[in-house]
């Protein structure tokens, strides 16, 4: 189980590992279907691991920002992600942190 509250979103993942978001930003925001162990709420956009353990990221990608963030999620095998205002970062099996999005002040370094 899991739970992320953002400035207007927020998501949670049960028991059965589905993953259910509520809030807005400027619609309903759809996560991908599947199974998930954990995820992370930024401003416009949610990142999550899968049960296979990859980051998927979803949100409002029509904003520059959060597109930053949604189409360059990481790949391997992630066991922890945290999301902030325009970037994420997380951290894989072997405990390397990853960090992508936007890096107007050094946040995903």
């Amino acid at each position: 189980m899991s739970l992320s509250t953002g400035r207007r979103v927020g998501c949670a993942i049960g028991l059965d590992a589905h993953l259910e978001c509520w809030g807005s930003w400027g619609g309903k925001p759809l996560p991908p279907d599947g199974a998930f162990l954990d995820v992370s709420v930024g401003d416009d956009f949610a990142c999550a691991i899968t049960e296979d353990e990859e980051i998927t990221c979803f949100g409002r990608d029509e904003v520059a920002e959060a597109a930053a963030v949604i189409n360059s999620s990481p790949e391997g095998h992630f066991v922890s992600v945290g999301a902030g205002i325009r970037h994420a970062c997380a951290i894989d099996q072997d405990g390397s942190l990853h960090c992508w999005g936007v890096n107007s002040s050094g946040q995903a370094d």
